[in-house]
């Protein structure tokens, strides 16, 4: 069974506000309260830049720094990246909308280039000076674990680490009947190959075939803890119909908190039965 480490971090989310918060959180240490939370990005670039951010952009930069800063000497030319956003920034869709909307059609150069899907992963390129292959998905409900996926394949066939940011932000009203207002949340892992342990800060994962006896890379789940459905793994305000599709990570995280080795359901696209075997370090 191959696995990957997990070397950093970054949660963003109401209530979660960084990991140390979601750790205490997550592990049942400290009371969940769900707090609005701004993504602090001041010093990350140029004034010029900073100004262009659309929502996303925010949210995917503060928990993808969170996670880098927790690997100050890994050389950043050597980080492949994956973003990730099921359905992009819905206040920029709301701003190109109405432009269009209204004659004479006048879009500014900054709102075009924040349409773009990639957008969240050229900001982050230039803070953090990350010349590796980025790759930018979305898949719907689907999304974290489409991306988690392309992160974990691309750690062990490039043999690089692989920062993975998945966000997803509330969407305007006015865009109520495209996309329910879920509850904004963005995750951040920084994978790190097997072969670097000295990297794997928070243990590592391995995706595995899930309750199919004789399969091949079916896992031993003996002694394990299950996280679906735990009670108390995630904060039940950040699930339900409101949940983002990035909060599919939270239940992983949860038992990165814990401390305890554990199986993790994983939906992807690919519809099979995977599951994340989580061990700690």
């Amino acid at each position: 069974m191959r696995r990957v480490g997990i070397a950093g971090l970054g949660v963003l989310a109401p209530g979660l506000a960084g990991w140390r918060l979601a750790r205490e959180v997550l592990s049942g240490e400290a009371p969940f309260s769900p707090a609005p939370v701004a993504p602090e990005v001041a010093g990350l670039l140029a004034p010029a830049e900073r100004r262009r951010l659309n929502v996303n952009a925010r949210w995917a930069m503060a928990v993808a720094s969170e996670a880098l800063a927790m690997q100050p000497d890994m050389p950043r030319d050597d980080i492949r990246c994956v973003f990730a956003s099921a359905d992009g920034d819905g206040d920029v869709l709301a701003q190109m909308l109405a432009a269009i909307a209204s004659p004479p059609v006048v879009m500014s150069p900054t709102l075009f280039h924040n349409s773009v899907l990639n957008a969240a992963a050229g900001y982050c390129s230039i803070a953090h000076r990350l010349t590796g292959a980025s790759t930018t998905l979305c898949a719907g409900e689907l999304t974290f674990g489409a991306a988690l996926l392309e992160a974990f394949d691309q750690a062990l066939l490039e043999s690089a680490p692989v920062l993975c940011v998945v966000v997803d932000t509330t969407f305007p009203r006015s865009l109520a009947t495209l996309r329910s207002c879920v509850r904004s949340c963005a995750t951040a892992l920084l994978l790190a190959p097997e072969a670097s342990g000295s990297h794997a800060a928070f243990g590592s994962i391995a995706l595995v075939a899930r309750g199919a006896t004789g399969t091949t890379g079916t896992t031993d789940t003996t002694g394990m803890t299950d996280t679906t459905g735990m009670t108390g793994a995630t904060p039940a305000w950040l699930a339900g119909v409101d949940a983002a599709p990035s909060a599919a990570a939270l239940p992983l995280l949860a038992a990165i908190a814990r401390n305890v080795t554990a199986v993790v359901d994983f939906v992807h696209p690919g519809g099979s039965d995977l599951a994340i075997d989580y061990r700690p370090r």
